[in-house]
């Protein structure tokens, strides 16, 4: 699967309900932390995107990146059956 960091970022956007502008504020907000590593989590993981990359896309920083991507991975389970509604646990 091939896929832009734009795409990615508004595709998941899209699914979890994440205005695009909101993704590169500072906002805290539990959708907005969760998109976040919902991204990091599938640009690295799935996509092989750079962490360097997404950060750059994100506008944070290549630290805060990872932390997402470790958040993401702890919440994997979870951010698939919200993605991928026809999923069974």
């Amino acid at each position: 699967l091939t896929c832009s960091v734009e795409d990615l970022i508004e595709a998941v956007c899209g699914e979890l309900g994440v205005p695009r502008e909101n993704i590169a504020s500072r906002m805290k907000h539990k959708p907005i932390s969760d998109a976040r590593a919902a991204i990091a989590w599938l640009g690295v993981d799935s996509l092989g995107m750079t962490q360097t990359e997404l950060a750059r896309h994100l506008g944070v920083t290549q630290q805060a990146l990872s932390f997402s991507l470790q958040r993401g991975r702890r919440l994997a389970d979870t951010l698939i059956l919200d993605l991928v509604p026809d999923r069974q646990p």
